[in-house]
């Protein structure tokens, strides 16, 4: 059986607005040749803490993929990842998008987020840090791909 990696996007539109998550996505589709992938969607699931957390221990997912923006995404991220970490201190949490990139020391230091990927290196990252399963070796990469 192939490892899974739990995919979250956060709530980020009205109810019957949603769109798909095309970062998770296009990460999914790297991924899928050595891994599972499971899709969490804050815009369709009441909660998603609770998803992520049954999925994970159903699954035995040692990754939390998380896409994350400024605005509604980042005020249901924070609360879910902090109540994931809380019960799965083990699970590695990846953020991933815009807010993350800009503000790649806040994530850090939060301890909701283990590490963060900016978006302009993200693809080229992400094979090898799957491939290797890295993602705790790295802290953070930051949009030149440097490690912080």
């Amino acid at each position: 059986m192939r490892p899974t990696i739990l995919m979250y996007n956060p709530k980020s539109t009205s109810p019957g607005k949603q769109r798909l998550p095309l970062s998770l996505l296009a990460v999914a589709a790297v991924a899928e040749a050595d891994y599972e992938t499971e899709f969490v969607d804050g815009n369709l699931v009441a909660d998603p803490a609770e998803r992520i957390i049954e999925r994970a221990k159903a699954t035995g997912a040692k990754l939390l993929a998380v896409t994350v923006m400024p605005g509604p995404q980042l005020v249901q991220a924070v609360p879910v990842c902090r109540r994931v970490k809380a019960a799965l201190p083990d699970l590695q949490i990846l953020w991933g998008g815009y807010f993350p990139t800009q503000h790649a020391d806040v994530c850090l230091t939060s301890g909701h987020s283990g590490n963060a990927f900016g978006p302009s290196h993200r693809m080229y990252y992400w094979p090898s840090a799957l491939r290797h399963r890295s993602f705790s070796n790295a802290n953070c990469w930051c949009t030149h791909g440097h490690p912080l």
